[in-house]
């Protein structure tokens, strides 16, 4: 009888053995209570509560590598097309290091109650299995106020003239009840203005419009910014928001940032291009470099870029209208004799005065065979 029951229970023994075994392979902190969700998420669960229709609303679910090794985000998926998740580029954390994974409502194309599941996944830099963690947000996407549209998108130029300085402000309308008023408007970002106008009626509906100015402040490269609105309404418990994104494109640029090159000692020049793009007409004055190996030919003034409109509108790519193909040139025998590399810095100027700068390296490749005409790189 003894060895029957020994029969029976020996798989329900093992199970547990493996079970347990395995899981005490893990980093000592990723089994704590018995729940790995909550050794990294303090907070699992985000309630956005009312969330007004046509709008985008975010929350971030902040964690930390409580572990004793590294740990790899290995990338996140939602259980619903009503929400976004951006995870943060870095993917390695060492202990005591963390990030948030962010999760954004989309309240443009859905509404009524919305539940969703986020699932993020990690791994110790020592397994290969995966960990899921489940986050849970949930949210009520009501039709009381709404902003049209949703979303702006900015294109604008560093330096600000009379060409491109409207595109630095564009409006939305806050469309709400007639017997609620907005009252507040508030950007998430300094350089992002925001001004209420006069309301006017459209329709069963009072429509406010909403100015958005960027500012000459704003930096050069991608931005994304929130607008918050708030009513006078009693049933308004969150604020309605609008996305503001863009990109400030700089008066000058080169590209690539960085050349290359490589030739034998006593070999014929190398030449590579860089292409030097502005917002509006210019002329290159100078393009110089500190050594002689070094040089540049300036062509004739640029023509339109008939990659791009002249005058693009918001929504427009961020190619500058007008580009300059340069010439530059290595020549490895005015390199001085005990050099066998060198590194050295552009300067582009323009007749109006604007700069921009460009680095060139060159080394000196010995493998190449003297009698051979070295070939462009």
């Amino acid at each position: 009888m003894r060895r029957v029951k020994l029969a029976v229970l020996a798989p329900f023994i093992f199970a547990v053995f493996a079970i347990f075994t395995d899981f005490a392979a893990l980093p000592r902190s990723w089994a704590q209570n018995g729940a790995v969700s909550r050794t990294f998420f303090a907070q699992t669960e985000q309630n956005f509560q009312n969330v007004p229709r046509g709008s985008f609303a975010r929350r971030a679910f902040p964690f930390v590598n409580v572990s004793s090794e590294p740990i790899r985000l290995l990338g996140a998926r939602a259980s619903c097309g009503c929400v976004r998740v951006f995870v943060p580029k870095q993917k390695t954390f060492a202990p005591g290091a963390g990030a948030s994974v962010v999760v954004e409502l989309d309240a443009v194309r859905f509404t009524g109650v919305r539940d969703a599941t986020v699932f993020v996944y990690f791994a110790a830099e020592s397994r290969p299995e995966r960990i899921e963690i489940p986050l849970r947000v949930r949210a009520v996407i009501v039709d009381d106020v709404r902003v049209e549209p949703p979303r702006l998108r900015f294109l604008v130029d560093e330096l600000a003239t009379p060409e491109n300085a409207p595109k630095r402000s564009r409006r939305a309308l806050v469309f709400a009840p007639l017997d609620e008023r907005i009252v507040r408007a508030e950007s998430s970002t300094p350089f992002v203005s925001v001004r209420l106008e006069a309301p006017r009626q459209v329709g069963a509906e009072q429509a406010t419009p909403l100015l958005v100015s960027v500012g000459e402040s704003a930096p050069v490269g991608p931005f994304d910014a929130v607008v918050s609105l708030w009513s006078d309404g009693s049933q308004r418990r969150a604020p309605t928001t609008l996305s503001v994104e863009g990109t400030v494109r700089p008066s000058l640029s080169v590209s690539p940032s960085t050349l290359n090159f490589s030739a034998f000692r006593s070999g014929a020049p190398v030449v590579k291009n860089v292409v030097v793009a502005s917002s509006r007409p210019f002329s290159l004055v100078r393009v110089e470099s500190p050594d002689a190996a070094f040089s540049a030919r300036i062509p004739d003034a640029p023509a339109p870029n008939p990659a791009v409109d002249p005058v693009p509108d918001a929504d427009a790519e961020s190619a500058a209208p007008f580009v300059l193909v340069v010439p530059v040139v290595f020549d490895p025998t005015r390199l001085a004799p005990n050099a066998d590399s060198l590194r050295t810095r552009f300067v582009v100027e323009t007749s109006d005065g604007r700069a921009a700068a460009f680095d060139a390296f060159a080394f000196l490749d010995e493998t190449l065979d003297p009698s051979e005409t070295p070939k462009q790189r």
